[in-house]
């Protein structure tokens, strides 16, 4: 297989490339049977596992096979040279999954349970992707943040299986917060087709559950139900549950199928008309485990709260309480008696200075208070905040958990001192040099140690370089 140098160029820039072809149906076929016949065997000796790792070493298919020799033409023009054979896993999904892999980078994998952020990319090393079935928007293909492999890792937490498991799930703190996801690119391929990408390319995929609601939007596509008018848009809608032209209750659909299930399996409780009982599982118990279950996985606060319509922080911080403890400790990282903090709000804070309103406003909406490097504990009252250098605002307050995200700020902004230096840019040295001193002294107050690079005021300024 043959790239053409626009093809090339789009990896080296975008880190990933998405190719629509690596193997025909006959080749593809001989590939998706050995994949059947090396998990039917690894169910025979274990519970049901979704990866097996090194499956060459199972099957001869994955020793030696076209899409393998296909993969290694490509990546040795991607890399200039020879490429070697590391590492190879299979994995499937189940139809219908609401499973996702959160948004990772595989560098991230290099060490247990995760590489320290803000380290350089020096990795050449490429990671191939084929699907043995079709992947579409709506069904489980994979998404790529472009250009992120040129810039230092971001910071990574351990969200599944313990910290030495090679099969463990690692996933990048902040995707959708800190970390702006809304560039994300996604490549639906059709089965024998391949993605490759950058060990330092974020990616993620998602869930499988959109093919089942689809089945019945297609059955649905020709009714003669007429439509409904939006109330913000003035178009003209068809609702998906409707019967004789009116909307489906929520009680139709959601608590007597429960409540049917309940009874067939025997979940009942005793009592009730007719002696029947109740069942125990009900919508909303069903929207309580969901809400654990997204605090267990690490999701933020604020997240759980759009996905469960909450309106106050408060409701969703239960969750936080009951599963994930990572949250709660941020929070309890600020507001609570001798945490160690730092930042001009930081004083207040120690010292009771905040009336009792203010600190009782901030930990019903701290989590709303989140910044790149730590949090504004600006009061509503106060009015918007005018002050773009919030790292000398006198709100601004950070804690040792930021302390990853602090230091590497502190090189980027050391490595942009020194590239407005070669360039003779007089006041950009200064200002990236002011605010990499800022951070020095955010880290030191938290007793966190600094890192290389050295302190950018050894970076001289040119009195003769133009502004």
């Amino acid at each position: 297989m043959k790239l053409d140098s626009d093809r090339l160029e789009d990896y080296h820039r975008d880190g990933f490339l998405s190719i629509a072809q690596l193997v025909d149906g006959r080749r593809l076929r001989t590939i998706q049977d050995a994949a059947a016949d090396v998990f039917d065997e690894a169910d025979k000796k274990a519970p049901r596992k979704d990866r097996v790792l090194v499956p060459r070493g199972t099957h001869p298919a994955f020793e030696d096979n076209a899409a393998i020799r296909e993969a290694a033409e490509v990546a040795e023009q991607i890399l200039g040279g020879p490429a070697v054979r590391l590492f190879d896993m299979i994995m499937r999904r189940t139809p219908h999954s609401i499973e996702t892999t959160p948004w990772h980078q595989d560098m991230a994998y290099t060490a247990s349970p995760a590489a320290p952020a803000g380290i350089e990319n020096s990795l050449q090393s490429l990671q191939f992707c084929m699907p043995l079935d079709d992947s579409a928007l709506t069904s489980g293909c994979i998404e790529f943040l472009p250009g992120r492999h040129l810039e230092p890792l971001l910071e990574h937490r351990l969200v599944a299986g313990s910290s030495d498991d090679p099969t463990r799930v690692l996933e990048i703190v902040g995707c959708g917060e800190t970390v702006d996801v809304s560039d994300a690119v996604r490549a639906p391929l059709p089965a024998g087709g391949v993605t490759v990408h950058n060990l330092g390319t974020p990616h993620y995929t998602g869930d499988d559950a959109a093919t089942a609601l689809q089945e019945v939007i297609n059955l649905r596509r020709d009714a003669a139900e007429r439509p409904f008018i939006d109330d913000l848009t003035g178009q003209p809608v068809h609702y998906l549950f409707m019967k004789h032209g009116k909307l489906l209750s929520t009680y139709y659909l959601f608590d007597t199928p429960i409540q049917q299930a309940c009874k067939a399996v025997g979940l009942v409780l005793p009592g009730g008309r007719g002696g029947s009982g109740r069942g125990t599982v009900t919508a909303h118990r069903f929207r309580h485990t969901v809400g654990t279950q997204l605090a267990e996985r690490g999701a933020k606060l604020h997240t759980i709260m759009k996905v469960l319509g909450h309106s106050s922080v408060n409701m969703a911080l239960v969750y936080a309480q009951i599963s994930d403890r990572e949250v709660l400790r941020d929070y309890q990282s600020v507001l609570e008696p001798g945490a160690a903090i730092a930042g001009p709000a930081a004083a207040d804070l120690k010292s009771g200075v905040l009336p009792d309103e203010a600190v009782d406003w901030l930990k019903s909406n701290f989590f709303k208070t989140e910044l790149e490097l730590g949090h504004c504990l600006r009061l509503p009252q106060e009015g918007p905040c005018e002050c773009d250098l919030y790292l000398s605002c006198a709100k601004f307050v950070t804690t040792p958990a930021y302390a990853p995200r602090l230091r590497a700020r502190r090189r980027l902004e050391h490595n942009l001192a020194v590239d407005a230096a070669d360039r003779g840019w007089q006041r950009e040295v200064e200002r990236h040099r002011c605010t990499a001193e800022r951070i020095e002294r955010l880290l030191t107050d938290l007793g966190e140690e600094l890192d290389q690079p050295a302190d950018p005021s050894a970076i001289k300024l040119d009195p003769d370089a133009s502004t």
